[in-house]
């Protein structure tokens, strides 16, 4: 039902209400096991005293089946967000001139750093590990990605008690050549 319910919008034809069903699927498939890999995983395996000689392969293999799917995640989740952006910016510069717009720069600036910590882990940690002292210091690493994802997670709940920015309201025209109109003057005595 979790999975299901928000797949509802494509049986009825409507494919963009499967936009912020499939940006919140994402973002909990990259973080949730983001979150059980650095303090089930990882945790467990640098506690493990029977395979202490073992511990850096064994996280090694861990971070390489993850590394995957966060990257499969996280570019859906980018393309999500922007599509999202872009239907709930109207107009554009509500982005700059709304508390919704400035609560979604100081998300994206968080996403950013998740971003960031998250592409050191991958391109710069994860081809060292393969010893011990790799396996805690990525670790240390993704942790500090996690605390930062959390952040997002505040200015995401921020931004959804937010109203959206709404287009400013069409006046309808007045066909040419009409002017205001007077009022109806009544009969006179």
């Amino acid at each position: 039902g979790v999975v299901a319910g928000p797949l509802i919008p494509i049986f009825a034809g409507k494919w963009l209400g499967l936009v912020n069903p499939v940006h919140r699927l994402m973002a909990g498939f990259w973080i949730g096991p983001l979150f059980v890999l650095v303090l089930a995983g990882l945790g467990t395996v640098l506690r493990d005293e029977r395979a202490k000689e073992r511990r850096g392969q064994m996280a090694a293999d861990m971070v390489n089946g993850f590394s995957p799917m966060a990257l499969v995640c996280a570019g859906v989740l980018v393309l999500s967000g922007v599509v999202t952006a872009w239907r709930h910016l109207t107009p554009f510069s509500s982005l700059w001139t709304t508390a919704y717009g400035w609560t979604l720069i100081v998300k994206l600036c968080l996403v950013a750093c998740v971003f960031a910590l998250g592409a050191w882990n991958w391109r710069r940690m994860r081809p060292t590990l393969g010893t011990e002292d790799a396996a805690v210091a990525i670790r240390r690493s993704a942790t500090k990605e996690l605390s930062v994802a959390a952040l997002v997670l505040v200015a995401t709940a921020i931004l959804v008690s937010l109203p959206s920015p709404r287009p400013p309201a069409r006046v309808p025209a007045q066909p040419a050549g009409a002017g205001p109109s007077a009022p109806a003057k009544g009969p006179t005595s």
